[in-house]
């Protein structure tokens, strides 16, 4: 059985299933991306340098902790840990690289940037570390 493109209706099923599975990552990428393609009003802690790079910092690394924790919990444990490590880190980076490029094309009031990309990849880099560790002890507990 295919849907009208071709490609069998499994692969549908399985990428519903994946994101039923992550729901509280997806759930918390979806609010990271609408955090940073809105419009930020001016507060008291715009006055901080800099506070642009810790929120970016702070969203990364409580998503990369999220999808750590979210995968530690399922029963797919035919994935090794590099694998996981691997798959958790492009896709939370990808999801910084993708924010930077919608907010160069997509909005007026934002302006994509490198040093934001680069605080993205603190947060990951240092969520995997301490995420990696967690799942690491965790599973290896269960076993």
């Amino acid at each position: 059985m295919s849907n009208s493109e071709g490609r069998p209706l499994s692969f549908v099923i399985i990428m519903f299933h994946f994101l039923y599975s992550y729901r509280l990552t997806f759930t918390l990428s979806l609010i990271i991306l609408t955090f940073c393609l809105i419009t930020i009003p001016q507060t008291q802690l715009s006055q901080i340098d800099n506070i642009d790079k810790i929120a970016h910092l702070t969203f990364f690394f409580g998503l990369t902790i999220v999808a750590w924790l979210e995968s530690a919990g399922k029963k797919q444990l035919h994935f090794s840990f590099w694998t996981r490590f691997c798959l958790i880190g492009c896709a939370t980076a990808g999801l910084g690289g993708l924010i930077e490029a919608l907010q160069a094309t997509l909005t007026t009031n934002r302006s994509g940037d490198w040093f934001d990309f680069l605080a993205d990849l603190a947060g990951v880099g240092s969520a995997q570390i301490i995420g990696g560790t967690l799942f690491y002890r965790l599973v290896a507990s269960k076993r």
